[in-house]
Formats: C-alpha cells, structure tokens, sequence
C-alpha cells in the first residue's frame, strides 16, 4: 500500500497536470476567441467599408442627379430667353438693337404704361 504521503503527492502531481491542461484549454478557448473576435472586428470593419463605398456610390449619384438638373434648368432658361429674345425681336421690330438700347426701349414703354 501506498503511503499517505505519496498519495498525496500523486494527487499534487494530478493536480497540477490538470490545471496545465486546464489552462491550456482555457487558453485555447481564448486563442479561438481572440479569433472569433478577430473574425468578427474584421467582418465588421468589411461591412463599415462595404456601407461607405454604398454611400459614397449614392453621394456621387445625388450629386450626378443635382448636376444634370441644374444643366437641364440652365438649358430650359436659355430656350425660354432665346424665346423671348425672338418675340421681342419680332414684335417690336427691333432687329440688330444692342440690349442697352433695348432696356431704354422697354423702359419707356412701361413707364409710358404707369
């Protein structure tokens, strides 16, 4: 029979054998959290960057939309000027009248008007 003493000592040794493997899988569990962790700060900062290139993507179309707007608004203000131009040209038969002499014209008319 054993001693008590070496009993002892072989559940010392049992322990200690235990707590190394213990903290092994312990530290296993931790590496693989680490790398769930890692994984999933990973995934997350992919995503970030996925949603602010979509953004980015939906800002350059705002701004490609507000662009073509203004263009077609220019565009339309141009017509409509062009129009009027023509119009006053014709109905006030004044062919080849520079646009100064023109306001002096139309200012007469409206104040003649009042």
């Amino acid at each position: 029979m054993k001693m008590a003493s070496e009993r002892i000592d072989e559940i010392k040794n049992k322990i200690s054998t235990e707590k190394a493997r213990s903290i092994q899988r312990i530290m296993k569990i931790i590496d693989r959290v680490k790398d769930d962790d890692m994984e999933m700060v990973n995934l997350v900062i992919e995503e970030r960057e996925k949603s602010a290139k979509k953004i980015d993507q939906l800002q350059n179309q705002i701004s490609e939309i507000e662009q073509r707007e203004k263009f077609e608004e220019r565009k339309k203000r141009t017509h409509r000027l062009v129009q009027i131009g023509a119009l006053a040209e014709k109905y006030f038969d004044c062919k080849g009248i520079e646009p100064l002499e023109f306001e002096k014209l139309l200012q007469k008319m409206v104040s003649r008007a009042d």
